[in-house]
Parts: structure tokens; sequence; C-alpha cells
């Protein structure tokens, strides 16, 4: 008997991330996908019905128009029966997370073409542009690659990029050196996942939202070191 999801994303690529994640799933007739891009569009189609059974709705919280937070207000308003999880983010780091941290002892082509080829497996998802700092080896790396997206290297667009080692170099300070790179690698990839965890965009949201935020992200992390 299939079963159905209803995923709510004003972001076009969620789409082909969840079909992928759940490729097999799909594909056997374990679960039916269903997209919204919006939260009014959600509650159009809750009210006409979803068929096969509905077990859970997944919603992003910033979306434009009605956010994930008033549609959950609204969905257990109506829809009290019915299962939601609030979804923050995949990882993007436009909004300030980090997407994966690499430590290698050159900054070549072949340098940058392990750190794509790493960041590209664990997302899933052809980008539809990469942004990065000026070093010649990420060009010769998309080309190596193949890579048909845009790639970003302008003034004002890359200054992200262009600062993103700072980050690493305030965590190697307070760390008082790596002894090694492995060391290195271990310790910023943990940090790196607790970082995300508790990056919560306060100066976007409002501080009864913030709680909000703070309480999940603190259930998350009770859970993450009671299975460690």
């Amino acid at each position: 008997m299939s079963l159905s999801i209803l995923i709510v994303d004003d972001e076009p690529d969620a789409a082909l991330l969840f079909r992928q994640r759940f490729r097999r799933e799909v594909r056997e007739g374990t679960y039916v996908m269903h997209f919204a891009n919006s939260g009014e569009m959600a509650l159009g189609q809750l009210a006409t019905g979803i068929e096969p059974t509905l077990i859970v709705i997944l919603s992003d919280i910033n979306m434009p128009g009605m956010d994930g937070l008033t549609l959950l207000s609204e969905i257990k308003k109506r829809f009290p029966e019915l299962p939601v999880m609030m979804v923050t983010a995949y990882g993007d780091d436009h909004e300030g997370e980090v997407l994966e941290i690499l430590v290698q002892r050159r900054r070549d082509k072949w340098a940058a073409i392990r750190l794509m080829r790493k960041l590209l497996r664990k997302q899933g998802f052809a980008p539809k542009q990469v942004t990065t700092d000026k070093l010649r080896s990420y060009g010769a790396a998309f080309r190596h690659l193949g890579l048909s997206c845009h790639h970003e290297q302008g003034l004002l667009q890359n200054n992200r990029a262009e600062n993103s080692h700072q980050v690493v170099r305030r965590r190697e300070r307070k760390m008082q050196r790596f002894k090694s790179p492995a060391s290195a690698q271990r310790f910023l990839s943990v940090h790196a996942a607790v970082h995300n965890t508790f990056y919560l965009q306060r100066h976007l949201v409002s501080r009864s939202t913030l709680r909000i935020f703070r309480s999940e992200a603190a259930a998350q992390w009770r859970t993450a070191t009671i299975a460690a």
C-alpha cells in the first residue's frame, strides 16, 4: 500500500532533491510524493484531499507569503491529526551554513576537483550556479568535471567565498593550531555540524520564533549526544 508525503517548499530544487533521496521508495510504490511551492497551495491541496493516505507534511520555515510556522498553525487548526515536520535548509551557504570543509595541503586543480566532487556527491543535485574566489584552479576544475552551470567569480558576488577561510582560521587559533591535517579535518567537520544546528538566523525572525528554533536545536543536540 502506498503512502503520501506532502513537501512544502518555495525552492524549485526541493522537488528534485526529495525525488532523488526517495527514488527507490517511489519506484517501489512505497511513497507517493506531493509538492506545494507555498503555504496557500498546500492548504488548497489538503482541502481537496490527498490520495493515497497522507502520513506526514514536510514544510520549509522561511517562505514568501505564508511562512512555515503560520502554515503549521493553520494545519493544526484544520487538520489536527496530521503530523507536520519543519525543515530549515538544505545546507545552503547563502544562508550562512557550512556545506563542507575539506582540509588539503595544496590549492591546485586536483584539490579543487576533490572539493567539488565531494560537494556535488553530498548535495545530490546539479547546481545552477557555483560561486568561488578568483583562484584559477577552480576554473580548471570546472572544465575537467564538465560542469555546465554558471561559475560566478565577480567582485561583489564572491565575498563569502573570499572570506570563507577566515572562519577556519578563527577556529584554528582557538585550538592553538592543529597537529595534523587529519586532526583539523575531524575537528572542523564536527564543528560545522554543530554550527549548522545552532545557526538560527536570528536577524530574520522574531524573538518568539527564535525561542522555538532554539528549543528545537537543543532537542536535536540532546538526541544526538544521547545516541553517541
